[in-house]
């Protein structure tokens, strides 16, 4: 990579951006460290129209939306300034043992405590897996001492039989036998103490080990802390939180508005879902998803008491709505992220109701309860986000690939950010530099933990993955390297680490504006149009020739064809979906233009001859 600013250069001038652009940031837990520097370092040039993320990546995405409607009513981009300083102010030490201050965004609620505290132990960076193992036993031994102590009785028994016995031989065996029955119960009695606690807490506690509420005003848990983090950074006051409402008005058109979107998992229906909700999204024949509702109890143990009193005032049932009729414009931005930032057992997943069929939502069983979690569980990089046939301004992705162990640290962060460098890469993908787009060597030699790692990584993020390799895509997302030990789970990481990190954020984003908006060198942005025209019209050509291909075809026999289907008048079999009179006659026209066309089209297609590889490999419709 080229030298490039990084955070810890003098305050950037957010002043001067004119250039438009999209940002879609990748889940990763503590990894999103780096994102306020990649954020910060585009802010100098781009102003931002459209910004998406899931899990951490929601975060980044949220505080860059906030920062930005602070910028559109504050020139000089205080929010901004203020996004830059995050990594330090997470980085912070709180005293002694007390960790830095993004460990204590994680606050373990009372009845989770005990279960919390062998596990980030055991998450300590510089431990091996065998060191992991014993810190977690020892610590889960001290939190649950009594397991402990009745799970070495049989062998300390057996000790004490031994020092009685008048028998030295025997003594000394029982000696030996009863002190490794004892270490062993000792284990046992800790490990299974542990899992019945945990059995019964973290249910009990929304699924979660930590709801991301509480803590007191100098050390705030991660949704209070989330909370007025947004509301500074958009320059709005505590009382009021930022909504979806704010970043895009009734009454602006797309561009003059800033979008916001992000991944959540409804775990109870099983499948992904957008936000914020959309609309068509939401209609389902079995339940009525015309919104969703939520209980003022259990959001008071989730959310801040203005972000309750906001949704509370906004709805009008007492099975409170979560939804403002069309366009979820009241639901403020921190409960969005925090839908999308739920990660399975670390944090509560947050709980919505949908009404069942035939109900009038009087009592509790006319709902139907729904697990909201990470978004990450089905796109942890949602790539597709704000995709056009043909761009107007690029749309960046920004990626965090893990790094082999065996890389030795650079001095200089820039030399873990990459980026494909030549034509080919960019267009067709280099079978050298496999990591771009795979987790896993296929090395088996690494055993049956890789193994698995690998199948979990494939049902996360394959549909991500594919995209992700296509021509079109693979041209805009800058990777971001990290280190085992790095990010990720590791929310104790010490301040010089999380400013390296954040450093590491800044040459992404000042990678990317020398790409893309070199001063008079333009060739990126260009040759990247290209690219997506060239993609759109092979995507366009396929379809184009299936649509003649099925609406010429001879019909089936006893059935219509599709033009008699187009044309028949109302009350004609088949009668599902009748047209509508005006309907009926564009339609007609319509489809005698698009099929003349499309015949002209079939017969001599022109874009299948491009040697880009525009075809995706798994069912996936092509990106238009």
């Amino acid at each position: 990579m080229s030298d490039t600013a990084v955070a810890g250069t003098p305050q950037r001038d957010y002043s001067r951006a004119r250039l438009n652009c999209d940002v879609v940031m990748k889940g990763g837990i503590a990894s999103g460290i780096v994102y306020p520097g990649a954020v910060c370092e585009l802010a100098t040039v781009y102003r931002f129209k459209n910004i998406g993320g899931t899990s951490a990546g929601a975060i980044a995405a949220a505080a860059a939306a906030a920062a930005e409607y602070g910028r559109r009513h504050d020139a000089q981009g205080a929010g901004f300034h203020r996004l830059e300083g995050l990594p330090s102010e997470l980085g912070e030490e709180l005293g002694p043992g007390q960790g830095s201050r993004l460990l204590s965004l994680f606050q373990a609620d009372a009845g989770t405590r005990r279960v919390f505290a062998p596990i980030l132990e055991a998450l300590a960076p510089e431990r091996t897996l065998g060191g992991r193992l014993l810190a977690f036993v020892g610590a889960a031994g001290r939190q649950i001492w009594p397991a402990v102590l009745l799970g070495e009785l049989p062998g300390l028994a057996i000790v004490a039989s031994g020092v009685f016995s008048s028998f030295a031989v025997f003594g000394a065996l029982a000696a030996i036998l009863g002190a490794v029955l004892a270490v062993l119960g000792g284990v046992i009695g800790a490990l299974v103490a542990w899992v019945v606690l945990a059995h019964r807490r973290v249910p009990a506690n929304l699924f979660g080990l930590c709801s991301g509420f509480g803590g007191t005003e100098q050390k705030p848990a991660l949704t209070p802390w989330l909370t007025d983090l947004l509301n500074e950074l958009a320059g709005k006051d505590k009382s009021c939180p930022l909504t979806f409402g704010d970043l895009r008005p009734r009454g602006l058109s797309d561009d003059e508005g800033l979008s916001l979107k992000m991944v959540t998992t409804n775990l109870t229906l099983g499948r992904p879902y957008e936000l914020p909700f959309r609309q068509q999204q939401l209609a389902e024949d079995h339940l009525d998803r015309s919104r969703y509702y939520f209980k003022v109890s259990e959001f008071e143990r989730l959310f801040s008491p203005e972000v309750v009193h906001h949704l509370v005032a906004k709805a009008p049932h007492s099975y409170v709505t979560a939804e403002e009729e069309e366009r979820f414009c009241s639901l403020p931005v921190v409960v969005a992220t925090r839908l999308s930032l739920s990660f399975p057992v670390l944090l509560s997943a947050v709980p919505l109701y949908l009404l069942k069929p035939g109900r009038q939502g009087g009592i509790e069983k006319d709902f139907l309860k729904c697990w909201f979690s990470d978004g990450g569980i089905c796109s942890n990089f949602p790539i597709h986000f704000f995709d056009a046939p043909l761009p107007r301004w690029p749309t960046f992705g920004i990626n965090l690939r893990p790094l082999p162990k065996t890389r030795p640290c650079s001095p200089d962060e820039c030399d873990d950010v990459f980026w494909p460098e030549t034509d080919d890469e960019r267009e067709r993908g280099d079978r050298a530099k496999e990591s771009f787009f795979t987790y896993w060597d296929g090395n088996e030699s690494r055993g049956l933990l890789a193994f698995l790692g690998a199948v979990k990584d494939t049902t996360q993020n394959w549909h991500d993955s594919t995209l992700l390799s296509m021509p079109g895509y693979r041209d805009r997302v800058i990777h971001v390297g990290v280190r085992p030990g790095e990010g990720g789970l590791n929310l104790n990481m010490s301040e010089k680490l999380i400013r390296r990190l954040g450093d590491r954020g800044a040459c992404a984003g000042a990678s990317l504006i020398a790409l893309f908006a070199g001063g008079e060198d333009q060739t990126h942005w260009d040759a990247h149009r290209w690219r997506r025209y060239r993609v759109a019209m092979a995507a366009l050509e396929r379809l184009i020739t299936l649509l003649h291909a099925g609406y010429a075809a001879p019909s089936p026999a006893e059935s219509l064809s599709y033009e008699q289907l187009v044309s028949r008048t109302p009350g004609a079999p088949p009668e599902n979906e009748p047209w509508q009179p005006e309907i009926r006659e564009r339609a007609i026209f319509e489809s005698d233009r698009l099929t003349e066309m499309a015949g002209d089209w079939a017969s001599a297609p022109i874009f299948e001859r491009d040697v880009l590889e525009t075809q995706p490999e798994y069912g996936l419709a092509p990106p238009l």
